[in-house]
Order: C-alpha cells, then sequence, then structure tokens
C-alpha cells in the first residue's frame, strides 16, 4: 500500500519552496508593486469623485434652498430635503406602454357633432 502522508508532505514542501522562489523575483516583486499602486490609485480616485459630486450636490441644494426662500419668502424645504430630492429623482419612462394596462379614455368615439348646441 502506498503512504501518503509521504506524497503530500513532499509536495507541501516542494510548493512552498516553488512560491519562495518565485516571490523573490524582483520582476515579481516589481509587478505586485506596480498592481498595489494601480489599486490605490484607482481607490484614491474613486473616492475623490465621490467626494466631489456629494459636495457639488450641497452646493446644488444649498443654492436651490437660497433662491427658493428669496422667491417666496417662506421656508419650504431644507437644504436636506432638496439634496434628497435631487439624488433620488427618477426620469420618467416615457414609453407608449400604459402599465396600468387599463383602457385608454382619450380615443372615445363621438356619436354626434360636438358643438351642434352653439
Amino acid at each position: 500500500m502506498l503512504d501518503l502522508s509521504n506524497i503530500s508532505n513532499i509536495t507541501r514542501t516542494d510548493l512552498w519552496r516553488e512560491f519562495a522562489k518565485i516571490a523573490s523575483d524582483p520582476d515579481v516583486k516589481l509587478l505586485i508593486a506596480a498592481l498595489t499602486g494601480a489599486i490605490a490609485s484607482a481607490t484614491a480616485v474613486t473616492k475623490a469623485i465621490v467626494w466631489t459630486r456629494k459636495a457639488v450636490l450641497g452646493m446644488t441644494a444649498t443654492k436651490a434652498a437660497r433662491e427658493m426662500l428669496e422667491r417666496t419668502q417662506v421656508v419650504s424645504f431644507s437644504k436636506n430635503e432638496i439634496r434628497d430630492a435631487i439624488s433620488g429623482y427618477v426620469w420618467p419612462d416615457a414609453s407608449s406602454i400604459d402599465p396600468s394596462d387599463e383602457a385608454d379614455l382619450r380615443n372615445v368615439p363621438v356619436q354626434g357633432q360636438l358643438l351642434a348646441g352653439c
């Protein structure tokens, strides 16, 4: 019968040696450093874009709240409510399909003259 424990120990030892050999290669170290730098740069750019978007959204909401106050002299909406309305706005779907799937009451046939009584 074959003893599998010796084979697994040899495999583990050889794999560790191969891994150590690959990890000590200067080209691999340079590649890992480049990938780490690229990931860090992408993360920083993403965070900067998100921060800038939030700042612009806040300034837009403040400006809209100030304009509404100047026009109406009534505090209708707060800056936070306006910001939430701007960021959560859902653009309307201008399709020709009625989502309620009901009859269209605008296309009713007329049975007589419309202006006969005038």
